[in-house]
């Protein structure tokens, strides 16, 4: 069961609670933090657990890892035989990272020691079906008993984040923040008057598809 999957982690060990800490970011900085922090906990003999809200975006950052990482991708779409496979050879400590979406949070990672969830935000992590589950909550809860840092990541804070900050529960890591220019915005005025049947105006228009 999913509760015994937690509680396999915790065997002969006693609760040491782990740090929560949040990261804001665009994704491309985001990724290079948490390929440090990986870095950091292989330096340590600590293995890494990364969620992504899709499979794509997993696959996408699996990728990007040092070929001398070894990692796995874990998703629901993969075969039962294939799970099963997998399962074991985590398991046994056969891979240093194991990258994938929400279920892989039930993953049983032997001497865990970083978690990282990229968009806590998304509604992607919780499952609606039986057995229903948050993969934010469950780590919280695997970071409190195993000792695992846990890292949030996402582009701003989600509210709950933010206000878990405020009351010092969670630990923003400050030194990668979004660096913020001192260029001035470029303002226009357009008048709708001259481009009629128009809910915006061309050039918003196109400044959207531009940023898009």
């Amino acid at each position: 069961t999913q509760k015994n999957a937690i509680a396999v982690s915790c065997v002969n060990n006693k609760p040491r609670k782990g740090n929560i800490y949040t990261l804001y970011n665009d994704i491309s900085n985001r990724h290079k933090v948490y390929s440090n922090l990986i870095d950091k906990a292989l330096y340590k003999n600590k293995t890494s657990m990364v969620l992504f809200p899709t499979v794509r975006q997993s696959g996408d950052f699996k990728k990007q890892l040092s070929n001398n990482i070894s990692s796995v991708l874990y998703h629901s779409n993969m075969t039962t035989t294939e799970r099963y496979q997998m399962w074991n050879d985590v398991r046994f400590n056969k891979y240093q990272v194991v990258v994938g979406t929400r279920p892989t949070v039930f993953a049983p990672i032997q001497n865990l020691g970083l978690i990282i969830i990229d968009q806590s935000e998304n509604f992607g992590y919780k499952e609606d079906q039986l057995s229903r589950y948050h993969s934010v909550a469950v780590a919280r809860k695997l970071s409190e008993l195993t000792g695992a840092n846990l890292v949030l990541g996402s582009l701003v804070p989600s509210l709950d984040t933010y206000y878990y900050e405020k009351i010092t529960k969670y630990q923003q890591i400050t030194n990668n923040k979004l660096q913020i220019t001192n260029n001035k915005s470029i303002k226009q005025i357009i008048n709708l008057s001259n481009q009629k049947n128009k809910l915006i105006s061309w050039e918003l228009e196109q400044a959207i598809q531009s940023t898009l």
